[in-house]
Parts: structure tokens; sequence; C-alpha cells
């Protein structure tokens, strides 16, 4: 028997009297026309008696294909009101009616919106403009509505609408079928049924539309072991049987585990700056901040109790960008030892709205990159559930079992320290990894925590140096 991992949904699926979607209750409404799709909504919420809807698939949509001569006013009202604005106005209408817990829109595109076809100019055209609208929406929808939006673009599936169509349209799509990669032939609509099924799934949470990273705000999204597998299913598609490894920051920690739980994939290992810290221990940011101290003088975790004990930090964050980013990319990278290791200096830093002296290492396009990546209409500054999962020991839980001789690296090693770094501090960071690593090659770098944005010459050339020995 099929497990049945959406029981208990409601799913709205435009455009189900036939095709790719089958009915369970139907609901009669044009959406061709302006009063359509709010109808198509009223009439629902009315049948559900105040359930809320959990997926929306837009799935209707019509194809009229004429060459670019021939087509006429009425086909192209016929496609772009059907294919686009009903689809617009119905998830418009739909928004008040989400249940806000982990939704899905899910967009009817295709392949031929990034195509060039013969007679399908204004059927690729109003695909195209489904695509943008995913692309919005997906950014829009994220933290507003608990909503990811998706599109799925099929080739010649087996439909209704394909298998009426004539032999002549039939056999101009023959080149496409002898092209498609897994078979030369249409898809059955339960394989593309199957796909979008997929998009709707809560372990799907992570994938939405924006074409950007999408950057999940879910803690548990963080765990580096998961992580670590999702590099090596990259590394699988790409067909990539090993791999010369390089890590940064939370990079580091990913790299580590990639190191321990898939060490066959990975030649040689270069960590930058943060060193590697095996897996399987509990995190105690208290206790680690007060060895800090006994060592350097002060602690270099205070930052981190802020943004895993306080609620709403990544909105006064984003509300004191400019104080943030300021000094995190700060010239004088001592400001970091007093406003960011102290419990509490973080805080006091941005609640007063402080302005560091951005790093001279920074060149215009990378100021142009930071503020495109943190605008607030793609989610502001990136989240803080990094932290959080490593706060929370959400580490901890999946990686406690392993043996203690599984964490010691075989593999050759660099690690480059940033000798004016006063969080990731070499002087703690290097007996660390001396006791797990063999074979480990130390440089220390006379530059803060953004070394291969100060130093990129120097960074390049110790890895070329060592990845080619």
């Amino acid at each position: 028997m099929v497990e049945q991992t959406l029981a208990g949904k409601v799913a709205l699926v435009s455009g189900a009297a036939w095709g790719i979607a089958n009915e369970c209750f139907a609901i009669e409404a044009d959406l061709q026309t302006v009063q359509g799709p709010q109808k198509l909504i009223d009439d629902t919420v009315t049948r559900l008696k105040g359930r809320k809807i959990d997926i929306l698939i837009n799935n209707a949509g019509i194809a009229i294909m004429k060459p670019m001569a021939e087509a006429t006013l009425d086909q192209w009202d016929k496609q772009v009101n059907l294919n686009c604005r009903g689809m617009f106005l119905l998830t418009q209408a739909v928004l008040p009616h989400l249940s806000k817990k982990n939704c899905r829109i899910i967009n009817a595109s295709s392949a031929g919106a990034r195509l060039g076809t013969r007679g399908s100019t204004i059927y690729n055209g109003s695909k195209a403009m489904v695509e943008g609208f995913t692309r919005c929406w997906a950014v829009e929808f994220g933290r507003d509505y608990d909503c990811t939006v998706n599109a799925y673009c099929p080739g010649p599936t087996k439909t209704h609408g394909f298998q009426h169509a004539g032999d002549k349209f039939l056999a101009s799509l023959q080149p496409i079928l002898e092209a498609t990669p897994k078979a030369g032939r249409m898809a059955d609509p339960s394989e593309i049924a199957n796909a979008v099924g997929l998009l709707c799934e809560e372990k799907a949470g992570w994938i939405t539309g924006s074409g950007q990273t999408s950057r999940p705000t879910a803690v548990d999204a963080y765990r580096l072991k998961d992580m670590a597998r999702d590099v090596v299913e990259i590394l699988d598609h790409e067909q990539v049987e090993q791999a010369f490894a390089v890590g940064h920051d939370w990079g580091s920690h990913v790299l580590g585990r990639l190191a321990v739980y898939f060490p066959k994939r990975l030649v040689k290992l270069a960590f930058i700056t943060v060193g590697y810290i095996p897996p399987g221990n509990p995190v105690d940011i208290d206790l680690a901040n007060e060895r800090s101290k006994k060592v350097l003088g002060y602690p270099v975790f205070g930052y981190q109790v802020f943004l895993t004990r306080y609620n709403g930090v990544e909105a006064i964050f984003n509300q004191h960008k400019e104080s943030v980013l300021s000094l995190i990319y700060a010239q004088e990278t001592a400001l970091w030892k007093d406003h960011m290791g102290p419990v509490g200096a973080l805080q006091d830093w941005v609640n007063a709205d402080k302005r560091a002296t951005w790093g001279e290492y920074l060149t215009e396009k990378d100021h142009r990159i930071r503020k495109e990546m943190t605008a607030d209409e793609l989610g502001g500054l990136p989240t803080l559930a990094w932290y959080k999962a490593h706060a929370w020991n959400l580490n901890h839980e999946v990686e406690k079992d392993i043996a203690e001789n599984a964490k010691y690296l075989r593999h050759p090693t660099l690690y480059l320290a940033s000798a004016k770094d006063y969080l990731a501090v070499p002087r703690l960071q290097i007996p660390q990894m001396e006791s797990w690593v063999p074979s480990l090659e130390v440089q220390e770098i006379d530059s803060g925590h953004w070394v291969f944005l100060h130093r990129p010459a120097v960074v390049n050339e110790a890895l070329k140096a060592f990845f080619s020995k």
C-alpha cells in the first residue's frame, strides 16, 4: 500500500478536470475571466467549512500553436488570460485562506518557457511569465505565509491536450522527444505527478523557487551531517568521484563532517580561519567562554549567547543592518574582541546602532554583492539558524554515537590561520587541530577573519601550492 504522506492536507488543483491532476471534489469556474478565480476560491472555502488550504497547484492552462504571422489577438487573450492572469488572480485570492503551516504553491510552467520553438510565441511567452511569478512569490510568500513556491516544467506529456492535438503537431514533436535524455517518448502524467507530489511533501520545505539559494529558516535544516550529505549528492549529480575541499567559517564545520562521514570523496582538505572541530561533543557556550577567557583574557563566544538565546534577533539585525554589517566587515579587526567576544557586547552595539569603518579590503563589487544578498526583498541578513543548530546541540543529537577513532582526519590537511581574528584565534585553533589531524600543515596569514577578501593572492597561492603537491 502506498504511504499517504499528504493525508489530511487540503490541496486546490486548478484545471483538474483532466490531464495531470485528479479531482477529489469538483468546482467549476472559468479562470479566463476576471471573476472566475475569486469564484473558485469562494466556492472552495464554502465547501471546506472553515478548513484552510495547504497546497495550491496552478495547473490550468491552454496552448494554441500558431506561427507568429498567423497569431491573433483572440489567441493572445485566451492564453495570456488563463496561463498568466488567471494564475495571478487565483493565487492572490487564495492567500487569505492559506493555512500558513508549511504551505505549498506549485505553478505549471513548461519546458517551452526556456526554449525557442516554432509556433509557440504566445504560449512560451506566457510560461516565461509564470516562471517570473514563481521567483517573486517564492521570495514574498516564504516568511509572510510560511509557504514555498515552485514551478514544474514538463516537456510533452500524454495529457488530454497532447493526445488530441492532431497528427501534424505530434509529428513536429518528434525531434524534441528524441532529444529527451531519459527516453525518447512523452512523459506519463503519473511521472509528472510524482515530481509535483515531492514538492508538496513536508521534507521539501527547503526547496523554493526564488532562483537563488532559499536560505531556509528552519533550524533543523542546518544539521552539519545532513549538509555534508547534500554536498555528496551534488558531487554525485556532477559525477565528481573525489574533490579537493576548502572550508571557511561554517563551511569549515561542514568540511569536517564531509571528511569524517564521507572520507573517500575527498583528496585533500583546507580549513581557512576556522579550524577542524570533531563531531560528537556537546556544545556549551558558557563553558567555552570561560575557557577562552582563561587563555586569552577575554571570552570569544559572547555574541553567540545573543544570537541563540534571545527572540527576534533577526528582526533587530535587519532594523540595524548597516550597524551589523559594518562590524562584521570592520577595517579594525580588534573591534570583535570588545564588541563580539564579551556577553552582551554585540547586543549593546546593535541597539545603539553603532557604526564601524568598513574594511578597505572590500571592493565596489564586494559591497554591491553584500547589498544585493541582504536586500529586504530577499529576506535581509542571513539566517541565524547555523548558530542555533550548533548551540542547541542539534548536531550532537545525530553525532553523539561516533567512535573516537572515527573523529581523526586522515587526509593531508592545510590550515590557513588568520593572525588578526580575535574570535577564531590561532592559538586556540591550532592545538586542537594538531590533536585530531596527523597530517597537518599550518600557515598563518596577517589578516582578520575575511582573509580571502583581505589577502586573496596569498590565500590562492597557498591553496595552489598545497593542492598541487
